[in-house]
């Protein structure tokens, strides 16, 4: 135990009821990643006195890293209450604002801040991803690159960058970002699902493939890195490399829903009906009220001339997703 942890634990032994050494634990239980420590601790300080803003930011900060986010994000909108400039308060709900995919309003909540602090790397960040789902890309591409060229080892700032970049057709840059997250977080889907994407779109597709099989290689047990080899290989026109790897995947999952939706398409194709029932089947029983693989189960009855089978598999479409309209145009044909 260090010097730190041993004092804190002095002091709440001497003032167990004092706001302020609650508070202080709490901060330094925050800044030690003691996430359950620190929530203790300022939920206590917070009891005792809930207008301390400090307390509540750290409270909010908190909430938000165990994942309570209904009490992070009400926290920190009573911090914006009481202090409408607060810098602290401003950033959590614009980040909220961004797992909304509501730019404009982060935008709103961190354009003051990032106005009134330029260097603020966290500011610029988060002002980059509000542009961006704005559809600002060109405003967005150079606050990004700024961004992931000053954080060069963080793999988060590097794809906001190739997103922006991509996106603001500076597809060099962009490529080069996402590579840089890939190399920072080998394991990270969105990181390779990105860069891949990105490098199939400039025609680089052997550079893509390469890309898809270093992903897989890392995660020989991802599902998903398997599903985007697969989905790589089919850009590529190579069906059997594709289907050996939808295979993979599907033993890995047979309930995966990617993987048996294209791999079934791929039966389909070559008029191999009872592979796709096969393939479907598996899906639906664990995956029942999946509208995609339903309707697609219902193709292969159609092609088999199974009526009955595949009235059935449409009632269930419309059963489990009453709100959609295909299926109920299918049926009626």
């Amino acid at each position: 135990m260090c010097i730190r942890d041993r004092d804190v634990n002095v002091l709440l032994k001497l003032s167990p009821d004092s706001h302020r050494v609650q508070l202080l634990a709490g901060l330094i239980y925050l800044q030690k990643q003691d996430l359950d420590s620190a929530k203790e601790a300022l939920d206590a300080a917070y009891s005792k006195y809930p207008d301390d803003l400090h307390g509540i930011i750290a409270l909010a900060t908190v909430d938000t890293q165990l994942g309570n986010y209904n009490q992070g994000r009400s926290l920190a909108e009573k911090a914006l209450a009481l202090s409408p400039q607060n810098v602290a308060a401003r950033k959590l709900l614009a980040k909220y604002a961004l797992r909304d995919r509501d730019g404009a309003a982060a935008e709103s909540l961190i354009r003051p801040v990032s106005t009134q602090l330029p260097e603020d790397l966290a500011a610029k960040q988060i002002l980059a991803g509000s542009l961006i789902l704005q559809g600002k890309e060109k405003a967005a591409a150079p606050l990004a690159q700024e961004v992931a060229d000053l954080l060069g080892n963080s793999s988060r700032a590097q794809v906001w960058a190739g997103i922006a970049l991509m996106a603001a057709q500076e597809k060099e840059q962009g490529i080069k970002a996402l590579s840089r997250a890939v190399e920072l977080t080998p394991d990270e889907r969105m990181a390779n699902s990105l860069l891949v994407i990105s490098l199939t779109e400039s025609e680089s597709r052997a550079e893509a493939l390469l890309a898809a099989k270093k992903f897989v290689e890392a995660n020989p047990e991802d599902v998903e890195a398997h599903n985007l080899l697969a989905l790589t290989y089919l850009t590529q026109g190579d069906s059997v490399q594709a289907k050996a790897t939808l295979q993979r995947a599907l033993s890995m999952d047979p309930g995966n829903r990617v993987a048996a939706r294209t791999l079934a398409s791929l039966a389909m194709k070559s008029g191999d009906t009872a592979s796709a029932r096969s393939i479907l089947e598996g899906a639906i029983d664990a995956n029942s009220g999946d509208l995609q693989l339903l309707i697609l189960r219902a193709d292969v009855a159609r092609t088999d001339k199974d009526v009955e089978t595949m009235e059935r598999y449409l009632r269930q479409a419309i059963e489990t997703n009453p709100d959609v309209l295909r299926p109920r145009i299918l049926l009626s044909k």
